[in-house]
């Protein structure tokens, strides 16, 4: 799915981008065969974070409300790699940024400026315990990549919901470009899908 960058437009535009693809899909499930009862999200870094909050505030009016929807964005599982769950968590909140931070300038300000904002556009805030959405997080080992991210999986363990992290300890952010670890990630998403038995999740 192709969604507006920070420099097209601010937040929250691209997840209204992803959220309109949903409703896309399912509006033209018949003429192009798709099984719109098993749609997942999935992305990497920012892709990583915007897949989770789409996942996690699907049929949320404060999203929505300006779409014209026709169908759910409900989705029936959300993969996540390398993103970030919560901006307040300390490893997100506490690095040093510029004013200028590509955070920031997508948020529309810094936290000290924006921070209801900054709480919004953090997945982990929308998680809910009758969203029965499996999660799957696939991390490298730079840990401020996936902020927030221990207490969200004690949420799902909590609540029962079927979840799992998979660590690729390796210093590289975009690990999922590169060989030999694309082959890992694509086993272990495989892997995952098929554990949660989508056919099953309406």
């Amino acid at each position: 799915v192709e969604y507006q960058l920070s420099l097209e437009a601010k937040y929250p535009q691209a997840l209204l981008n992803i959220k309109s693809a949903i409703v896309w899909l399912r509006e033209h499930a018949d003429q192009y065969a798709i099984d719109s009862s098993r749609i997942v999200v999935a992305g990497s870094s920012a892709g990583g974070q915007l897949a989770s909050l789409v996942g996690l505030t699907a049929d949320v009016p404060r999203f929505e409300a300006q779409l014209e929807l026709k169908y759910s964005t409900q989705v029936q599982a959300i993969i996540n790699l390398d993103g970030v769950v919560d901006f307040l968590a300390p490893l997100s909140l506490n690095l040093e940024r510029k004013a200028d931070s590509p955070d920031a300038f997508w948020l529309g300000g810094t936290f000290v400026e924006k921070p209801l904002i900054w709480k919004e556009a953090s997945p982990i805030f929308w998680a809910r315990e009758d969203k029965k959405i499996p999660m799957l997080f696939i991390n490298s080992g730079l840990p401020r990549f996936h902020a927030g991210q221990d207490e969200l999986v004690g949420m799902l363990k909590r609540w029962g919901i079927a979840h799992q992290v998979h660590t690729i300890d390796v210093q590289v952010h975009p690990f999922w470009l590169f060989y030999p670890w694309v082959d890992s990630c694509i086993d272990i998403i495989d892997q995952f899908l098929k554990r949660v038995n989508l056919k099953n999740r309406k």
